[in-house]
């Protein structure tokens, strides 16, 4: 009698151990699902697929850009200081528009494929 009533204790305790897991393990699924859920969100509405390459390339302008400018190579040659100086920054703001309109196009090609009208 005592090993059966044992037993059922020992069952029961076992059962309520079992349930506290569980309620962890669902706790823990949740706030990972909805960690998961937050970055699909922000990598959706902030696009840094589409971004990142764009930024990439207009670093890499600048930096082209910057280094012609140092060594008076190319359109820099031949050019007073000042000129040089107008020419790289009017290089440099040419290259951050054409980042700025490509961006916002595939802002908008993305925008208008996941709204369909």
């Amino acid at each position: 009698m005592r090993l059966r009533v044992s037993m059922r204790l020992l069952k029961l305790r076992a059962i309520r151990l079992i349930r506290k897991r569980d309620r962890r393990a669902k706790a823990g699924t949740t706030i990972l699902g909805l960690m998961v859920a937050v970055a699909i969100t922000a990598e959706s509405i902030l696009h840094y697929r589409e971004r990142m390459p764009l930024f990439s390339k207009t670093v890499r302008t600048i930096e082209s850009e910057l280094n012609l400018f140092r060594v008076g190579a190319q359109e820099y040659r031949g050019k007073s200081e000042d000129e040089a100086f107008q020419l790289l920054v009017e290089r440099c703001e040419s290259a951050l528009t054409a980042m700025k309109e490509s961006t916002l196009a595939a802002l908008t090609r993305t925008d208008e494929s996941s709204h369909p009208s």
